[in-house]
């Protein structure tokens, strides 16, 4: 390990002294699978991870990354296409291990551990009728989802995931591990509805559940032609929405490999009211494919996920639109007509009801009143095509400059640039900074689209 870095000191089987987990270095069993993320671009040799057993494993990793100056990485889902995750050269500590899910259903929470998945919560909970926001792919990791605000099918009734933050147990930098709350370290848990992987490694979550059993819910597709009129129907009927109803349009390659448009909805609400609301997309004309039917919650949470390929080599761009004028959706259909690869998507994301109702400042999330977040999703699977795919990204990303508000979504995003992370949590980034300063005045915890601390003095 480089010098600069600090020595990991070894026990002859490889272990930390007191780890429980299992402890991985280049050249073992498990080492080069450990390191594999979603984004197959990502290809880092950390020195050393540590798949953590428990909460005590993490404390006993931060003790030894802050004593012996090793740089770390924390691992949740791994499902960050900006590859924080991993390190090189440095300890990952590895939360994998760690996705046990508790439920109360008399109270409405969920427990679920640093390392768990929605795959893991969503059939559970679904046991007792009950749901929260979670990712649209079912192999999002809960954690860092969360943390980075947490934008779901649920999130106009109920808000987005980092709302029903409850409470989190985390070890900060010192060691310590908290039990954090509205009412203990209410300015940590301010900093953690939204300030990502910045305060710490975040053991355990515990989540607000919501009453949950059949929506109306599937895809609508039709040829890309006819991409202008699906998407100012779609617009139409995302102005007018009410709480219960999520919905996204997407120009994709279908599985018969021909240019699609779609728009997939979510309805929680009378199962007459809702197809009502659909009637003007169905009037477009009979949809080559139309899957909108009754489904409970748990399977709308896997309607996507033959869209997230694990592995798949991913460079992605989003932004909040404030207004989808006539311009921007010409702009958005014009760069589809583009698109790299099979993979290779756009979804435009409608936000409304709860998740907008929230202040701006009432959690470190800050994006509140725009209508719309795109999501322009490089993705193929050639390593000899990662030029034109990541050039097609940002291209489509700087023609959409004048329609965007500045700010991001860091769980779309790789936010490299200090500016950019400061612009995408806006009136919220000083206080981010001065809550860094507190609980990570070092900044440990930097393998992320990073705050640096300042302090409150």
């Amino acid at each position: 390990m480089n010098g600069s870095m600090g020595s990991v000191r070894f026990r002859r089987n490889g272990d930390l002294a007191g780890i429980a987990g299992e402890v991985l270095r280049p050249g073992m069993i498990g080492y080069d699978q450990a390191r594999r993320l979603y984004n197959g671009m990502i290809d880092r040799h950390p020195a050393l991870i540590v798949r953590c057993a428990g909460p005590d494993d993490v404390v006993r990793c931060v003790d030894h990354a802050r004593e012996n100056n090793v740089q770390i990485s924390v691992r949740a889902g791994g499902h960050g296409v900006a590859g924080n995750a991993l390190i090189d050269g440095g300890m990952v500590i590895d939360l994998t291990a760690m996705r046990e899910v508790l439920i109360d259903p008399v109270n409405r929470t969920a427990r679920v551990g640093g390392g768990a998945r929605w795959i893991d919560l969503d059939p559970i909970a679904q046991g007792y009728d009950l749901a929260t926001t979670g990712g649209r792919v079912s192999s999002t990791g809960i954690g860092g989802f969360t943390l980075g605000g947490g934008a779901g099918w649920l999130m106009s009734c109920f808000g987005l995931a980092c709302d029903n933050l409850r409470s989190a147990e985390i070890v900060t930098s010192d060691g310590e591990l908290r039990t954090v709350s509205d009412d203990n370290d209410p300015d940590l848990m301010w900093a953690l509805r939204g300030g990502g992987g910045n305060y710490g490694a975040v053991t355990s979550l515990e989540l607000d559940l919501h009453p949950i059993d059949m929506t109306l819910s599937g895809l609508l597709q039709w040829p890309h032609r006819m991409a202008p009129e699906v998407l100012r129907t779609f617009h139409d009927l995302a102005q007018v929405a009410p709480d219960e109803l999520g919905l996204v349009f997407a120009c994709i390659t279908d599985r018969g490999g021909r240019a699609a448009v779609t728009v997939t909805v979510c309805w929680t609400g009378d199962v007459r009211e809702g197809e009502r609301l659909l009637a003007p997309l169905r009037s477009l004309g009979p949809p080559a494919i139309d899957e909108v039917r009754r489904m409970r919650y748990e399977h709308v949470q896997t309607m996507l996920d033959h869209t997230g390929v694990w592995g798949s080599r991913n460079y992605w761009k989003s932004g909040y639109i404030p207004d989808l004028t006539g311009e921007a959706m010409d702009t958005i259909i014009r760069n589809t007509d583009l698109m790299p690869s099979p993979l290779s998507a756009i979804h435009l994301w409608a936000h409304h009801g709860a998740a907008n109702r929230v202040s701006e400042e009432a959690t470190a999330f800050p994006n509140r009143g725009f209508p719309y977040n795109l999501h322009i999703i490089g993705a193929w699977t050639d390593p000899r095509s990662d030029a034109g795919g990541i050039a097609w990204t940002k291209e489509f990303y700087n023609d959409m400059g004048p329609f965007f508000s500045g700010r991001s979504y860091v769980n779309f995003d790789d936010l490299v640039e200090t500016s950019r992370v400061e612009t995408a949590y806006g009136p919220n980034y000083h206080r981010l900074k001065v809550v860094k300063g507190k609980y990570d005045p070092d900044n440990m915890f930097r393998s992320n689209q990073n705050i640096s601390p300042r302090s409150s003095r």
